[in-house]
């Protein structure tokens, strides 16, 4: 029987473990704390309180609470030096939960702990994360936002019909995105323009049928980072941005539009990763 708070933890270099299935733990509790926020605040002469200058969310942490049965004290210490093997780390490692698999907390252990001896043969432990990285994302999910194949394929006739817009309505912060346009056509500029904030990203090159374009737009990193940057043809080639005309920007809340340029000689998906609290 597994713990329906179990959970696995996805390694940057591709290992998996399972805390149940691999080191057959029972997960008791699993809690993440309440975003911390920060505010500076500047005292004015004169005026009664402060004003608040700027804002910041600050890294949360996890508390998980574990129990551990083996058949003997030399196996529970075994044991317990898997388990410093597994939650020790230099790199954030992704941790996604049985009892919701459609969604991605990225966390580090902080601190130290140890087996609470309950007998020879089980124990019971807590172990404390930090994510570096305050928001819980869902796991990658893209649509096609124009296509060449079909050109009736726009963004009005698209979102009109989709009975479920590009970003669910509950979500309730910004949204980092990657944009992968698939030339068709010679043409001299990509533009992708964001209807919801007038906000856009152009693209300056002699592009040729065929070349292929990658931009990420606060696109979240493995090491936490969030980066902006273009790839054509799989290299980095930043010189192509027109920065004069263009912004990052990240997807809104609810309901996100496109208008892209070209369109008919193009094919843009979006690929993107919700972001919650």
């Amino acid at each position: 029987m597994k713990s329906e708070l179990n959970f696995q933890i996805h390694y940057t270099d591709g290992k998996v473990v399972d805390m149940h299935d691999d080191l057959g733990l029972w997960v008791s509790d699993f809690q993440v704390s309440s975003p911390d926020i920060s505010h500076k605040l500047v005292e004015v002469p004169g005026m009664d309180g402060a004003y608040k200058s700027s804002t910041r969310m600050k890294a949360r942490s996890i508390s998980v609470s574990f129990q551990a049965n083996e058949t003997s004290l030399l196996d529970l210490d075994i044991l317990k030096h898997r388990i410093y093997s597994t939650f020790y780390s230099r790199e954030v490692y992704k941790i996604v939960r049985d009892i919701k698999p459609e969604q991605e907390i990225y966390a580090i252990q902080e601190g130290s702990y140890d087996f609470d001896y309950i007998s020879d043969s089980d124990a019971e432990f807590e172990v404390g994360l930090i994510m570096p990285d305050p928001y819980i994302y869902s796991i990658e999910k893209s649509q096609v936002v124009n296509s060449y194949a079909d050109p009736t394929i726009t963004l009005s006739t698209l979102f009109a019909s989709s009975e479920a817009p590009i970003v669910n309505g509950d979500t309730n912060t910004d949204i980092p995105f990657v944009a992968e346009v698939d030339i068709h056509a010679n043409t001299d500029e990509v533009v992708i323009k964001h209807d919801q904030s007038g906000k856009q990203i152009r693209l300056i090159y002699n592009f040729t049928s065929g070349d292929k374009v990658k931009i990420y737009s606060n696109w979240r990193h493995d090491s936490g980072h969030h980066i902006r940057k273009i790839l054509l043809n799989n290299e980095e080639k930043m010189s192509i941005l027109d920065i004069l005309s263009s912004e990052f920007f990240w997807l809104s809340t609810g309901q996100n539009t496109f208008t892209i340029t070209p369109d008919e000689d193009t094919e843009t998906k979006i690929v993107y990763k919700e972001r919650w609290l």
